[in-house]
């Protein structure tokens, strides 16, 4: 079990529902981890957390919406952590032209 991920469902659950509590907060992420495990082979498990978090909190007595709303959020936070890798990844990698020069110059130190 992550620590960090029943802390994040404790915050946002607190934030959208003004629930606190550890043991849906526990609840939730066990339920996820179990989820994610046996769809795993769903691409970005596209409906699959949407659903199973809809499911576990409409079964502890809350709106299923309120399950589909911490899915998303967590799915643009997962979203937001790619896209900056991606950014930094193209931002620190070799750029064509470097890598050329880097060829020229071996090539010429060899010769």
């Amino acid at each position: 079990m992550n620590l960090t991920g029943v802390i994040e469902a404790y915050l946002i659950l607190g934030v959208t529902l003004g629930v606190y509590g550890w043991s849906y907060a526990y609840l939730i992420e066990w339920t996820n981890r179990v989820v994610n495990i046996v769809f795993a082979f769903v691409p970005l498990r596209v409906g699959v957390d949407e659903g199973s978090t809809a499911l576990t909190l409409s079964s502890l007595g809350y709106q299923s919406a309120a399950g589909v709303s911490l899915a998303i959020i967590r799915k643009v936070r997962t979203l937001f952590w790619i896209a900056l890798g991606l950014i930094l990844t193209a931002q620190y990698s070799l750029s064509p032209k470097i890598v050329a020069e880097q060829a020229s110059a071996q090539r010429d130190s060899l010769k």
